[in-house]
């Protein structure tokens, strides 16, 4: 298989998994930022379901239709396939080679663009801010991401219809720019919210929730650098210099490693809070029991109390009359 089809094949299903088992965490102990947490995860999972879908596109027209050979597509697919980048310039692969992967690339980038808009609205929640702050963070980190999205459109026409290659390294960079800050926004606005609540209650699973988001915004950083016209420079120079693009290559896979690290940190942290929930409802259950059995006890006491002091008015009585 294909490096990078491999490993999208593997982040997909992790964040997919992660967001599932969340949101069946979030719905069984109603806990709502759970859910918004899930929902998030899922979107970008499904981002990387379709940037599959535009990925394999590209290979199978690359092969089939321009006579690539396997090792030339393997060689390459990292450093100028990848569709969260765009497409690249004609000079490296032909414009109708990833023509047909073009609405791929745009779903991959909008489910993108949807779910770090979603996790940037619970981050807000996280830090304590009210519902209208959440949500004006929410809408800045949206136009960002639409707002990049919509120049990846122009550089994609602007590469269609020939227009000078500096037009369409200006609105790739804006694109790239655009996005990487919508995305890295979000994850800021997550590291900082889990963080303030572990300051506030030192729960370890918030300190977990802070450091797998921190994980998560390592890996998308680096995956939103090789978005960047200069990436495709470094990785031509490397191609021609050397005939081995290690470099681009090391980036995406430390990027991709990042974000299934980050992926999994954030599990493993919606376990050990239910699991601590559970334990502090169950002290909780065991502390009513004790308050109750202390209750019959004194209940008790004073029953026999009232009993006894009834016993000693009747035999009071019974002396007086005789």
């Amino acid at each position: 298989m294909f490096p990078a089809l491999a490993t999208f094949t593997v982040v997909a299903p992790i964040l997919l998994i992660t967001g599932i088992v969340i949101l069946s965490i979030g719905v069984l102990y109603r806990i709502r930022e759970q859910i918004l947490v899930s929902v998030g995860f899922l979107l970008l999972g499904l981002a990387f379901v379709s940037a599959i879908a535009a990925l394999n596109s590209t290979d199978e027209n690359l092969i089939i239709t321009y006579n690539w050979k396997y090792s030339i597509v393997k060689q390459l697919e990292i450093a100028f396939l990848n569709p969260f980048r765009g497409p690249a310039t004609p000079g490296i692969v032909q414009i109708n080679a990833w023509l047909g992967a073009k609405q791929y690339m745009v779903l991959a980038a909008t489910l993108l663009v949807l779910g770090v808009t979603v996790l940037s609205y619970v981050g807000t929640l996280m830090m304590g801010a009210s519902t209208k702050i959440a949500s004006a963070l929410a809408v800045i980190v949206a136009i960002l991401g639409f707002a990049g999205i919509g120049l990846m459109s122009k550089a994609v026409n602007a590469l269609v219809y020939q227009a000078p290659i500096t037009e369409f390294i200006k609105y790739f960079n804006q694109s790239a720019g655009l996005r990487a800050a919508s995305i890295l926004l979000a994850f800021i606005i997550l590291v900082a919210g889990a963080g303030s609540i572990y300051y506030e209650t030192k729960t370890r699973a918030y300190l977990l929730y802070s450091v797998s988001f921190l994980l998560s915004a390592i890996g998308w950083a680096l995956l939103m650098s090789t978005a960047f016209y200069r990436y495709q420079i470094l990785a031509t120079h490397e191609l021609i210099m050397e005939n081995n693009i290690a470099t681009s290559n090391a980036i995406f896979l430390s990027a991709a490693g990042f974000i299934v690290v980050g992926a999994v940190g954030l599990l493993i942290a919606s376990i050990i809070e239910v699991i601590s929930s559970a334990a502090a409802g169950l002290e909780e259950v065991e502390g009513l029991e004790e308050i109750g059995e202390e209750i019959e006890e004194v209940e008790g006491e004073v029953e026999e109390a009232e009993t006894g002091a009834e016993t000693e008015e009747e035999e009071s009585g019974e002396e007086e009359g005789s």
